[in-house]
C-alpha cells in the first residue's frame, strides 16, 4: 500500500509560497495543471448551486404571490359589500357624530377590522404591529396608510382620555382604514 509524504508535500507548498521553488519543474509535473482542474470544477460546482438556488427562490416568490392573491380573492368573496358592512357603518355613524369619544370608537373599531384582515390574509406576527412590519408593500399597496391609522389607534389606546383628538385627524385615520379595506374588497 502506498502512503503519502506530507514532509515533502508540505514542503512543496512552503516553497510555493516563499518563493524557494523551480517554477519549471512545478510545471512540468502537472501540479499546476491539477490546481487549475480542482479549482475549475469547484467552479462549476459553486455556480451551478447559484444558479440552482435562485431558481428556488424564483419559484418560492412566485408561489407566494399567488398563495397571497388567492387568500386576497378568498376574503373578496366572503367579505360583504359596502352597504352590507354593519361593523363599517356603526364606524362611519360614530365618525359622523359630533362627540369626539365616538370618532375615538369609530377607529377602535376601524383597527379592530384591520386586524381581522391581517388575520384573514395570513401576515405573520403576534400583534397587528408585527403583521403590518411583516407585510409586503408589493402586495399591500395602501400599508403606509395602514401604519399612519394603527399609530393613530395606539396614541388613543394608550393615553387614553388625556390624548386631545382632533376631528380632523380622526377624519383622515377613517379615510386611511377605509383605503385599506377598499383594497382589499371588504368593504
Amino acid at each position: 500500500m502506498a502512503s503519502i509524504n506530507l514532509e515533502y508535500f508540505f514542503l512543496k507548498i512552503y516553497k510555493f509560497f516563499t518563493g524557494g521553488f523551480d517554477a519549471d519543474k512545478l510545471a512540468n509535473s502537472g501540479f499546476i495543471d491539477f490546481i487549475v482542474f480542482v479549482f475549475s470544477l469547484i467552479s462549476v460546482v459553486f455556480i451551478a448551486i447559484i444558479i440552482h438556488v435562485w431558481i428556488k427562490l424564483l419559484e418560492r416568490k412566485d408561489l407566494d404571490k399567488k398563495d397571497f392573491h388567492e387568500s386576497i380573492n378568498a376574503i373578496k368573496a366572503t367579505k360583504t359589500q359596502k352597504e352590507d358592512n354593519k361593523q363599517w357603518k356603526k364606524v362611519i355613524e360614530h365618525i359622523n357624530s359630533t362627540n369626539p369619544s365616538d370618532w375615538r370608537l369609530a377607529i377602535m373599531e376601524s383597527d379592530s377590522m384591520l386586524e381581522s384582515l391581517t388575520l384573514d390574509i395570513s401576515l405573520v406576527g403576534e400583534t397587528l404591529g408585527e403583521r403590518l412590519k411583516n407585510a409586503n408593500v408589493n402586495h399591500f399597496k395602501t400599508l403606509s396608510n395602514a401604519w399612519d391609522a394603527h399609530k393613530l389607534r395606539n396614541k388613543i389606546a394608550h393615553v387614553g382620555l388625556g390624548f386631545d383628538l382632533p376631528y380632523r385627524d380622526a377624519k383622515k385615520a377613517i379615510e386611511q382604514y377605509e383605503s385599506v379595506f377598499l383594497e382589499f374588497g371588504i368593504i
